[in-house]
């Protein structure tokens, strides 16, 4: 197994495929770019699609949405000027 980075678009809700996922892991800032890392088997050939929502400080949240995703994490980016909150679901 290896620990993989997927870089996040900055969009509200996105789709992402990772194939032998076994975990995830967490999300940090590089080079002003959300990342989020993740546990993957390389001889595991099911493919699994995460849907991630990211929510900024102060930003209306839709509650419905929300409810059904779980917190990763908060990453700043901008030297500390914006804040981003992560959520995920499989």
């Amino acid at each position: 197994m290896r620990i993989y980075k997927y870089t996040l678009e900055l969009e509200q809700t996105q789709q992402i495929a990772i194939q032998g996922l076994k975990q995830v892991l967490s999300v940090c800032n590089q080079r002003n770019n959300i990342v989020l890392y993740a546990l993957v088997d390389e001889k595991e050939k099911t493919t699994q699609c995460l849907e991630i929502k990211i929510a900024g400080t102060g930003h209306i949240i839709e509650k419905e949405a929300y409810m059904t995703h779980k917190f990763l994490g908060t990453v700043s980016i901008m030297q500390g000027h914006f804040m981003w909150h992560i959520f995920y679901r499989h």
